[in-house]
């Protein structure tokens, strides 16, 4: 719809609000499937030092 809309109108419309505009007037559904979360992975163990978790990150040029 937004290539059509452009197009033949000449107007760029995001395509989320065009989504937006269609579900407010009842002609677009929820699609469940893509609205999944990702669960958080929590680093937890019952003694100290059982576990551990290191990021690394270069900065060039230094």
């Amino acid at each position: 719809m937004e290539q059509i809309i452009k197009q033949k109108y000449g107007l760029k419309i995001n395509h989320m609000k065009i989504n937006y505009v269609l579900k407010q007037e009842g002609l677009a559904m929820s699609e469940p499937k893509k609205w999944h979360r990702k669960k958080w992975i929590r680093y937890e163990r019952e003694c100290s030092n059982s576990l551990w978790h290191v990021d690394w990150h270069e900065i060039k040029g230094l």
